[in-house]
């Protein structure tokens, strides 16, 4: 099989499973391991090799959260949330009950002391974290998708 020939069979069975800008670096790497085993004078007297590659992903969820809402906001135009309802949500501290829970906007737990806004769907999340979503990202709760005002409200 040529070089080209088998990067397009590597090439097919990853397309649906990275993005395009992982793909090229995957298939190399697969490459280069099937071409040691191939080229190994030990399976010389095979003619045909079964494979199996096996992918192992590390994901960093606060990187890979702050890349999706870099690109989200570039590609969508996302309309912020007016500061003056910003403004109206309530602030609360955590309570024992929530110490344990994450905020979904960067996957870290609220813990003792920390200050959580809470968007009018009764969703919460850290301050800093739901601020900078609304102001940057979008208008709209990041669980269920609540709907901020994005004009500002009459004082």
């Amino acid at each position: 099989m040529s070089h080209d020939m088998l990067y397009h069979v590597i090439q097919r069975y990853l397309e649906n499973l990275f993005e395009n800008n992982y793909q090229p670096t995957l298939i190399h790497d697969t490459m280069e391991k099937i071409c040691k085993i191939v080229d190994d004078e030990s399976n010389n007297v095979l003619h045909q090799l079964e494979m199996f590659v096996y992918v192992t992903l590390n994901i960093d969820h606060v990187g890979y959260m702050r890349i999706l809402l870099e690109e989200s906001s570039r590609d969508n135009g996302m309309v912020p949330a007016s500061k003056s309802s910003m403004k109206l949500l309530k602030r609360m501290e955590v309570d024992e009950e929530r110490t344990n829970d994450d905020c979904v906007i960067c996957f870290q737990e609220f813990g003792k002391k920390r200050e959580l806004l809470f968007m009018p769907c009764s969703h919460g999340f850290h301050a800093d974290c739901i601020t900078n979503w609304l102001e940057n990202y979008g208008h709209c709760c990041p669980i269920c998708r609540y709907e901020m005002p994005t004009t500002e409200l009459d004082s």
